[in-house]
């Protein structure tokens, strides 16, 4: 690859062209209709009504939840901030909650164009990971890319450090080092201790790279050191002192406890993540990746040697930590996708570069035409793909009916139908209809959640539960105002003898 960079020789004005086209590219996958479905149960809704609660009590440092110290969800509240910023710009709704994925997905990809403009003289294999990357299902996906959960933003800052990193190891800059603490303090205070699972093959990648001993003598490395411990030890013990019992609470959810034992019956076997990555969430890429990690180790040009071996490392590594860890769930193997898109990007950019530099082509056709023709061809149908479904997003089948309360409450909450009920009776977890109760009481339609046992008769009262529609209908004298199944508004009238 270097190769082939060397007789290119590009312009700076390339690596704006690929920024220019990575934004264009970009808006459909990560921000078309953004806002269009209703928030998603559990992570998400309950960092939305985090951040509108912090917005309203001015409580910065400890996460609420119905009032309440959040001692459930107890990752620290860098994305939470975030959101919350965003609802003091912007109002309070869906986009608020999930812009900031949206944009460090962007960054991301902002990041591994620039990667490979420093270290491989050529914007376009990180414009290539970057496409790589959103037309990936895994990746651009509501809890990643298109939510308001974690995992974007931590992805972010993973990759960060990874870079930094590896320029570490290669020049032992000041900077380089200070830029990956930084990014691991960061990565920490969006999603606890999932921020440092890389650490292990960083630390390989010295020792191979002869740097580990020579950062144990830098001053810089423990000057990083120390103001990752004061930021992140600062933070948690601050939030123990403002909410008594926090740390432990983190250490039940967040480490031991969530790493050795099954949480909420999320149970796998070992080949979890190696079986999504191969049939649903890289199908189209994962052996682009593998030909990727052969060709680039195996290759002449020690820097392509070196990006190959890293990423190959870093994936493998972090790979068996979360395949070996007892609770499983789909979205932790989201932090793999910028170093998969890197390696795939490998045997994608060898066939740009043989097009722009083959002699064959340059006498019978336009060579940059054919490279980018066939760039185009590669990437067409998987991007267009992602295109069609971010352009009208639908609920999947099996989440149409349990999403059918929140659609209704959302549009209420943007003013596309009158909602003019008082109650909402809801018994399962409700952070998704707490969150719409608190737009729509912003918009005068004061509103509560309600168990069953506490209807009295003159409320107007929305339900969606079988089983909370069962006991209204038996229970109570009442109308039916609206019937869209399963929704249904009910006026109660009075208590059956």
């Amino acid at each position: 690859m270097k190769d082939a960079n060397a007789s290119l020789h590009l312009p700076k004005r390339d690596r704006w062209i690929a920024y220019a086209l990575l934004l264009a590219l970009a808006y459909f996958p990560l921000f078309m209709n953004l806002d269009a479905l209703p928030l998603r149960t559990w992570d998400e809704s309950r960092q939305a009504v985090s951040a509108y609660e912090m917005l309203h009590n001015g409580n910065w440092f400890v996460n609420h939840v119905g009032g309440r110290p959040d001692m459930w969800s107890t990752k620290p509240p860098l994305l939470v901030w975030l959101q919350a910023i965003g609802m003091a710009l912007i109002g309070p709704g869906e986009l608020a909650v999930r812009l900031p994925s949206a944009i460090s997905a962007l960054f991301i990809c902002l990041l591994l164009v620039r990667f490979t403009s420093k270290q491989l003289g050529s914007p376009w294999p990180g414009l290539f990971a970057s496409l790589v990357i959103l037309t990936s299902h895994g990746f651009v996906n509501m809890h990643v890319a298109r939510s308001g959960d974690y995992d974007a933003l931590l992805t972010l800052f993973m990759l960060w450090a990874a870079i930094s990193a590896f320029r570490y190891a290669d020049d032992g800059s000041r900077n380089a080092v200070l830029s990956m603490f930084a990014a691991l303090a960061l990565g920490v205070l969006t999603k606890s201790i999932q921020a440092v699972m890389m650490v292990p093959g960083i630390i390989i990648w010295w020792i191979a790279a002869k740097r580990l001993l020579p950062a144990l003598k830098d001053r810089w490395f423990w000057i990083g050191l120390v103001g990752f411990a004061i930021l992140v030890g600062g933070f948690y013990l601050l939030r123990e002192s403002r909410n008594p019992g926090y740390l432990l609470a983190v250490w039940e959810n967040d480490m031991g406890g969530r790493y050795g034992h099954v949480h909420d019956g999320h149970r796998a076997n070992g080949f979890f993540y190696i079986d999504n990555l191969q049939q649903d969430r890289f199908p189209l890429w994962y052996l682009w990746s593998i030909a990727g990690a052969v060709i680039g180790m195996a290759g002449k040009d020690a820097m392509l040697r070196r990006i190959a071996g890293f990423s190959t490392l870093l994936s493998v590594q972090y790979l068996l930590v979360i395949s070996n860890a007892a609770t499983k769930l789909d979205w932790y193997d989201a932090p793999l996708y910028p170093l998969l898109g890197i390696l795939a990007a490998i045997p994608i950019h060898l066939l740009f570069a043989w097009c722009r530099e083959s002699a064959w082509l340059k006498e019978r056709l336009n060579a940059n035409v054919a490279s980018w023709t066939l760039m185009a061809c590669l990437f067409f149908t998987p991007y267009l793909n992602i295109a069609k479904e971010t352009y009208i997003p639908k609920e999947y089948d099996w989440d149409r009916d349990f999403y059918a309360l929140q659609r209704y409450l959302q549009q209420g909450a943007h003013g596309k139908r009158t909602v003019d009920v008082g109650v909402v009776c809801y018994e399962a977890y409700d952070a998704h209809v707490l969150f719409y109760t608190y737009l729509l009481t912003e918009r005068g339609q004061t509103m509560e959640i309600l168990p069953k046992e506490h209807l009295k008769p003159g409320m107007k009262v929305v339900a969606s539960e079988q089983h909370v529609k069962d006991h209204i209908e038996q229970h109570y004298m009442h109308s039916v105002t609206l019937d869209e199944p399963p929704v249904k508004v009910y006026s109660i009238e009075g208590v059956k003898p």
